[in-house]
């Protein structure tokens, strides 16, 4: 969340608390305003994390202290009120821990249906969503867009020799190696086994094979360094227009990867389409 946001997150439960706070002594003990008092631990729990909503916890438990003892209410003791206080602060925190471990456990979920649990590279559904959205954008403004579809030469190989501990070894790296020599607005996935794809946004195809060439460097030396026998083929689809759907640019650059690997594999085969030709 971006800092601006945090501080008018901030800054609503502040004044939140305030009004709730005021209107409560306004209109005196006879109307209870309890549950109000949760509406500022709720937004910066959920919102902002445990420890700003434990402080809005103990906050609210203050403002309705002091609005208690402002208001002359009788107790039969003196020290009623702050016991009152402590009782609500424990309720307080329950509900802000609660709240922001259940929104925790809630984003670790969404990020996990997303995220493929070996490489932390999107998965196959996560990345057609997001090559589906760039559809939409490459048919409103006209911008090409280049899918680059990898697969790991002779992976069982190393499978069988050095065991499937080392082979998720080799993905991890692969996946690594891909984000590192790929840009920000760029998005890889793994699609299962040894395959990856990398959706290159507004990328035609002289920057599509630079950037796959850089790519295909980098991949090499890793696979040196720890001795892996394993290649890459390469099959790199630029869209001058928008094709079909998400799995038509997927389909056509899995046709290209193949192409590559029937030519004797470590290498690459690149094609435009441009259907308005």
């Amino acid at each position: 969340m971006k800092a601006i946001q945090r501080l008018m997150l901030y800054c609503l439960s502040l004044l939140l608390l305030v009004v709730i706070g005021f209107v409560d002594r306004v209109t005196g003990y006879e109307i209870s305003f309890s549950i109000f008092y949760l509406m500022p631990i709720v937004i910066s729990s959920w919102y902002l994390g445990m420890l700003p909503g434990i402080v809005f916890a103990a906050a609210s438990a203050v403002v309705w202290l002091v609005v208690d003892i402002s208001g002359n209410t009788a107790y039969s003791f003196p020290l009623i009120p702050y016991w009152n206080m402590f009782v609500r602060l424990g309720f307080f925190f329950i509900i802000s821990i609660m709240l922001s471990r259940l929104k925790k456990a809630m984003d670790r979920e969404r990020e996990q249906s997303h995220i493929d649990f070996l490489t932390r590279a999107l998965n196959l559904r996560s990345f057609m969503e997001t090559s589906a959205r760039e559809l939409h954008r490459m048919r409103r403004y006209r911008r090409p867009v280049t899918l680059i579809y990898l697969d790991c030469d002779n992976f069982k190989a190393v499978n069988d020799r050095f065991g499937h501990q080392t082979g998720n070894s080799l993905l991890q790296n692969v996946a690594r190696t891909i984000g590192e020599n790929t840009r920000a607005t760029d998005a890889f996935a793994r699609l299962g086994g040894d395959e990856f794809a990398i959706l290159l946004p507004e990328t035609d195809q002289e920057v599509a094979l630079g950037l796959a060439g850089r790519l295909s460097g980098a991949l090499e030396e890793c696979m040196n360094e720890n001795e892996w026998p394993v290649t890459f083929s390469l099959g790199i689809a630029t869209f001058r227009s928008a094709p079909e759907d998400a799995e038509a640019m997927l389909r056509a650059a899995d046709n290209l990867m193949y192409e590559a690997k029937n030519r004797g594999k470590n290498g690459s085969v690149d094609r435009v389409f441009d259907e308005q030709k």
